[in-house]
Formats: C-alpha cells, structure tokens, sequence
C-alpha cells in the first residue's frame, strides 16, 4: 500500500497539474463548440410585438430600426400609458415583450402571471414641464395652485407618470389640493407634454427624461418630488411563442453598447447593462459534487436564452488553482464557502446555495461494520479521501478528521486520494475501497447506487459544506448570469438538489 507521502511524491507538481488542468479545460470547451446536440431552442420569430410605454418611443424607434436592419426581423410596437397597457394584456393572447416606465407594474404582471424575464433598463424621474424661459414663474407647489396656472397631468390609472405624481403627492398630504386644480389629466407622458408645448396649459407633470426631445420646454424641480426615482423594466411575456427571440430582442435593448446607448442619448439615466452578443458564450466553474443539482438548469437556460454556458467541473481546489493562475471564469459555484473565499477578489458578492453533509461511505449492509470516523483508522480497512490539495471535499474532510484527533492514524491508512467524490464512490461500488468520505449527495446522485451503497453518519457537529455562487466582477454578461443563477434558485432546481442530498439555504 502506497502511503501518502509515496503518492504526493510520485504525483506531478502543482504547476503541472495546473497545466494539465488547463489543457483539459480547453480541450472541453472545444468539445462543446462543436457539440451538434444543443436541443432547439424552438422557432425563430420573423416578427415581434412589443407593449411599450408612450415615454420610450423616441429611443425605441431607434433601436427598432436598428434591430430590424441587423436581424431582418420585424419589430411592430404598441405604444400606450404603463398601466393600460398592463390592462390590455391581462386579456392579450399573444405578444412578446412588455417595457413599462416604473417596474413597479412589471412586478404586478409578474403577479397575475403574465410574464417571465425581467430586464432592468433606466431611471427616471417626475418634474414640472413648463415653456421655455417659465413665462408663468413656477417655482414650487403653491405655484400650480395658483388661479392663473393651468396644470396638466397624465392619468394615474393609465400612466406611470400620474401614478408616480399621485403616489408622492398623496404621501406629503398635498395631491387632493392639486387634482382639483388639474385642466387635463391624459393617458400617456408624451401627451401631457405636447399640451405644454402648444400652451394648451402652463405647467405639466413629465419624466425628466420625456423632456430631451421638446426643446421648447425646461423642467422645474419639486422638493415633493425630489425622491421620487422610478425604474423602467421589460419583461418578456408569457404569451411569446418564440421566448428565444423575444429574449434575444431584450438583450439587444438592455445592452450596453446597443439599446441602452439609445436611451442614454434620450436623455435616460441607464443602468449598467451587458456587451451585446448575439449568442453569449459564458465560461462557468462549478464544483464537481454540483453537477447532479445544477446540470439540467444549465441545459435548459441554454436552450430558452440561445446563448452558450460552457461548465467545467472539478474538485474545487485545482479550479481555485486554475484562477490564481489568471484563468478566470463568468461565475463560480462552489462546494464550499472557504474555497469562494480564496477567490473573492474577482467576483461579485457570494450568494449561499446549498448545504451539504460529509458522510462515510459503505457497501449495501455496511459488511466491514464501519460505524464512525474513528473506525477510519483501522489498519485492515481500504479508505479513500478526497485529495485536500484538489477538492473542497478533501480539505473539510481532513479539517473534520484532524479537530477529531483522528488525522495521524487515518491519513497514515488511507490507500486513495482522489480529486473528487465521485470517484470514490465507483470505487466503493466496485469493492476496491471498504470506505470512503464523501458527500452525502454523491451517495444519491444515481438512483442505482442507493441499492449498492449506504452512508455512515460521521457523527460530529461541523461535517457540513456550504455551497455558494458568485458573478465575475469582469464578466461582459453580469445581467444574463444573474438569470442563470434565478433558474438555479428556482423551485424545480430546488427540488433537484435536495432529491440528491442537498438542504436549500438559497433564497
């Protein structure tokens, strides 16, 4: 029997294992770039129909235009108040997108069942629209009170901009003295602005954005007003028959570099949104013992977004190694806190997933009568651990061993050190190993092996992984892998994990 330091000293150096793990890295993502069974992600749209608020129709007709050049697809846009349009496609039986001025009413389709994705896009907020020059002098509040002042509004139960107005007034105690003195209440932002524009009143509550496109008005700020900011959102809706396409035409709209430098240039105060790429690729690191919870959401991300979600798992110790060396992936999943920690530079703040139980591994009927870790030592045993230098698995595993007082005498017995679990449990089932520590969720990652193996509890307090994920602080793709992560979460993932061992600790 090879001792430990026997096998460390044949085994290849860190370095070397590192360029090993690169090359096969690589290899990998060649593999998957000629893969030729991606599953469909279904038809193409040769058009689409989106529901969009009044105020983004300047910038959206230039990013129509331009998608529609590009992609020879047809982008047909129903213009209107958020809140009707929210109205129009509670009874809509087809349609594409939603981008409404206040994801306020994003959040409520999302309640009546009406969309799915959700894609944030800008800031803006309510202001006074007045002639250039503020001919009437508004100043404040009690200037639109004011007898000679006409004072126009959008409706609150159409638009977005009068439920913003209503909702701040109605806080301060002063929306009640305004709504009697209103001249028009109409049911987009654009159209209130029109009537200060052509004098058919004096004063007019807009976004601040609304305003880039009428040089012939100012705006004027009220302190009731002041802290009133108001997100815009798309969201794609249920309807769609083409999810694909109609998330591909989200992700132009809410890049960087397409959409959203249309809407910045209308005036928008725009969120930090995506590169554009036409199918993303995304490079993720994964721990090993998370494939059996994380592999179909992966799969199944890939085929709604039509982007591409090259994995590499592996014991989590040689992919930290791989990403101090500079191989740095999109995002990370972890098997266990300590090794997000080691790498917490280059990423985003983590997000716990899952937990996880060590347990001891045995034949079906536990023939050697293992009952804990101390029978770990016992010299007639064949043990295998997970290597501490490569896994997750192998550093908590020897912690746990060494705080039981038990290290000396299991490492000087141990005849494997694996890279992962997985490996040991094939180990287990084809008699070469009387025992092995493991994940409980290696145990029952195959419905098979719950016939042919069983798990030892190992009877101590601290015998538990916690996994997390994290974002690239660097990655092109922050917002598209924050929906990867909301699938992972989602309740179907959910029941995944723990159907293989895993506790759900994510939100």
């Amino acid at each position: 029997m090879n001792t430990p330091s026997e096998l460390r000293r044949g085994a290849a150096s860190p370095a070397t294992l590192a360029l090993i793990s690169v090359c096969v890295l690589v290899a990998g993502f060649v593999l998957l770039g000629l893969r030729p069974g991606r599953e469909s992600s279904g038809p193409e749209a040769d058009s689409l129909t989106v529901y969009c608020a009044a105020g983004l129709r300047p910038a959206m007709e230039k990013v129509r235009a331009r998608y529609e050049e590009e992609f020879g697809v047809r982008v047909n846009v129903n213009y209107g108040g958020s809140g009707s349009l929210l109205s129009t496609l509670r009874g809509a039986t087809e349609g594409d997108l939603y981008v409404a001025a206040d994801v306020a009413y994003v959040d409520r389709a999302r309640e009546l069942d009406l969309v799915d994705e959700a894609f944030p896009l800008a800031i803006q907020r309510p202001v006074v629209a007045v002639a250039k020059g503020n001919p009437k002098g508004i100043r404040g509040f009690p200037d639109l009170l004011r007898q000679d002042v006409r004072v126009g509004s959008a409706n609150p139960e159409a638009a977005a901009v009068g439920k913003c107005l209503r909702n701040e007034l109605s806080r301060v105690g002063k929306w009640e003295a305004l709504e009697e003195r209103l001249a028009t209440m109409k049911p987009t932002v654009n159209e209130v602005a029109n009537d200060v524009k052509l004098g058919a009143v004096d004063a007019g509550v807009t976004w601040d954005a609304t305003l880039v496109a009428y040089p012939e008005l100012e705006a004027v700020d009220l302190p009731e007003l002041s802290g009133a900011r108001r997100q815009l959102a798309a969201a794609v809706l249920r309807t769609t028959a083409t999810p694909t396409s109609a998330l591909r035409f989200a992700r132009y709209l809410t890049a960087r570099d397409r959409g959203l430098a249309e809407l910045k240039a209308c005036g928008f105060e725009v969120v930090h949104g995506d590169i554009w790429a036409e199918v993303p690729r995304l490079i993720l690191f994964s721990g090993a013992m998370l494939r059996p919870g994380i592999a179909e959401s992966i799969a199944a991300f890939e085929r709604r977004e039509g982007c591409e979600v090259a994995t590499q798992y592996n014991g989590c110790g040689i992919l930290v190694s791989l990403m101090k060396a500079g191989t740095w992936p999109d995002a990370y999943v972890s098997c266990d806190r300590s090794f997000m920690d080691a790498v917490e530079d280059g990423f985003q703040q983590p997000r716990d997933l899952t937990e996880n139980d060590m347990v001891i591994l045995v034949a079906k009927g536990n023939p050697r009568q293992v009952r804990g870790l101390a029978d770990l030592g016992r010299e007639e045993l064949r043990i295998g651990l997970a290597d501490p230098d490569k896994s997750a698995l192998g550093e908590l595993a020897r912690r746990m061993i060494v705080r039981a007082g038990l290290w000396s005498a299991v490492d000087a017995g141990a005849d494997v050190y694996s890279p992962t679990g997985d490996i040991l449990v094939n180990q287990v089932l084809t008699g070469s190993l009387d025992a092995a520590v493991v994940y409980r969720s290696n145990v029952l990652a195959h419905d098979g092996n719950r016939d042919r193996l069983e798990a030892v509890e190992v009877g101590v307090d601290d015998a538990v992984a916690f996994q997390s994920y994290a974002i690239g602080r660097e990655t092109d793709h922050p917002r598209l892998l924050g929906r990867l992560f909301e699938r992972v979460r989602g309740s179907t993932a959910r029941a995944r994990f723990e159907s293989v061992g895993f506790r759900w600790i994510g939100e």
